[in-house]
Parts: C-alpha cells; structure tokens; sequence
C-alpha cells in the first residue's frame, strides 16, 4: 500500500482496493506516512495548532497501533507549532511507552527552537545533525 497523504482540508486514505478517498478537514497540514519492515516515517508540514493537531493525532494513534519498533517524524516542513502540536507529540510518547521509540528526524527551525526550549526534544528524542 502506499503512502497516506493528509492535505490542506482534505484527508486521503487509501481503501482496500487501493483507490483514495477524502475526508474533509480544517487549517493547512499535509501528513505523509511510509511504512518499511521496522518503522513508520511521517512527514508534517504546514500549521500544527489546535485545528490540525487533531489529523495528526489520528495518525499517531494508528501508527502506535500498528506496533512498529520505531516511528520518525520529519517536522521539517512545520511551519507553525503551538503548544497543542506539543501536547500531541508528548502523547504520542507516552501512548508507545517503551516499546516504541518515536524520534523526530528532521525539523524546521521554529520547531527545533520550541522543542529545545520545552525541553520536549529531550522527551522525544532528536536526531543530531
């Protein structure tokens, strides 16, 4: 199956024969999963606020439950986080608990800045550059 793309206002998820469909959303925020043998990628970019935390949420919440040894953010196209963006990574943490490890790959230098200043990067895990 390939990617899930969640874009701008729109939600698409592939169903099982493989064909999109939308599902109407809020703010801009484009999510993109990958999934290979050990881990799930998902790349953020656009507005991560209290109207687009929720779409990201979801996708968290599936991603944990599919159980993979790692998942990876890539933050780096986050244009704007506000403490809701946070409050959904730190959930998504705490609902993988140790058998999961959520690490953020990438990010824009807004977020980077929050992460470090929140002290959220040292909960999460940021990759080094």
């Amino acid at each position: 199956m390939g990617p899930t793309v969640m874009a701008g206002s729109l939600q698409s998820m592939t169903t099982s024969k493989g064909v999109p469909t939308f599902i109407g959303g809020g703010a801009p925020l484009q999510v993109v999963c990958s999934t290979a043998s050990d881990h799930q990628a998902i790349a953020v970019s656009g507005e991560l606020d209290r109207e687009t935390t929720p779409r990201l949420a979801t996708v968290l919440h599936r991603a944990i439950a599919e159980a993979p040894e790692r998942i990876e953010l890539d933050l780096s196209g986050v244009t704007f986080m506000d403490s809701q963006g946070l409050r959904i990574l730190l959930e998504a943490k705490r609902r993988a608990g140790d058998d999961i490890e959520i690490v953020v790959t990438e990010t824009s230098a807004q977020v980077e800045r929050l992460l470090h200043t929140t002290g959220v990067a040292d909960v999460l895990g940021l990759a080094s550059r």
